[in-house]
């Protein structure tokens, strides 16, 4: 089992978010959250460069929140 001290990744994740400018809202649903705007004008590729760029930024920070999450779980199911 994972100890406390290795489940706390707060200043990972932290750093992972304020690298892309994604705000925790800690909502039950919602953990993280970032808009995007784009020029419409410049028509559909504007909105999927936009896209891209925020699936790319959320993947980054996927597998952090994923490892944190089964430690979570594995910590409550151990007591």
């Amino acid at each position: 089992m994972s100890d406390l001290k290795d489940f706390n990744r707060a200043d990972e994740l932290e750093e992972i978010r304020s690298r892309h400018g994604i705000q925790h809202v800690g909502r039950r649903k919602t953990h993280a959250e970032k808009y995007y705007s784009f020029e419409p004008e410049r028509g559909p590729q504007a909105f999927y460069e936009t896209l891209q760029q925020a699936f790319d930024e959320f993947v980054d920070l996927a597998p952090l929140l994923t490892e944190i999450h089964e430690q979570a779980i594995e910590l409550a199911v151990d007591e």
